[in-house]
């Protein structure tokens, strides 16, 4: 039997996860999940910002790490395939965010040992458009006429993560990963 792959698209603020089971005509979808993090315990308990920074990436992680676990327990687990999030941050608070959300990332690889491949936004884009560029509504709208047999969520700051994290998943069909996931 094939092994699942599951997607992530991290963020430091909202995350989404799918796990599919990867054939050469793509992949089914079993599951998906989307993760946000709070921001209103700064302000109610008067915290440092880097505390409640560090309060949210504590938070993220748990959350995607307890989806993995339960996921590596339930199918045969190939790996994770990751859209990292690349510079071009339009802020010192959105660099911050995207440095948090890159070490979030290595550390959980690293310390649970995860076969991981890596994609970018920009091949995410590809998929759908065959360029670089693509609107979150053409990814989800891509994601809901390639897989209509799922239920999506309704709410669009859900799905859009999690169409992403669908998208990520197809861009990773020439790795390794993938290949090694489909063999029986």
């Amino acid at each position: 039997m094939a092994k699942v792959l599951i997607g992530l698209d991290p963020g430091f603020a909202n995350s989404g996860m799918v796990v599919g089971i990867p054939h050469k005509h793509g992949f089914d979808v079993l599951d998906c999940r989307h993760f946000d993090t709070d921001n209103t315990a700064q302000k109610k308990q008067k915290l440092y910002v880097a505390e409640a920074d560090m309060q949210r990436v504590i938070e993220m992680v748990e959350a995607v790490d307890d989806f993995i676990t339960r996921c590596r327990a339930r199918w045969n687990f190939g790996g994770l395939i990751v859209e990292l999030p690349t510079a071009g941050a339009k802020s010192a608070r959105a660099g911050r965010a995207l440095a948090l959300t890159t070490g979030w990332v290595g550390a959980l690889v690293k310390l649970k040992s995860l076969p991981v491949e890596y994609v970018t936004p920009s091949s995410v884009k590809q998929i759908v458009t065959g360029t670089n560029k693509a609107t979150k509504e053409q990814i989800m709208a891509y994601v809901e006429l390639n897989y209509p047999g799922f239920s999506w969520p309704a709410q669009v700051g859900q799905f859009e993560h999690i169409a992403d994290a669908v998208v990520a998943i197809e861009a990773a069909r020439n790795t390794n990963l993938y290949k090694l996931a489909m063999e029986k």
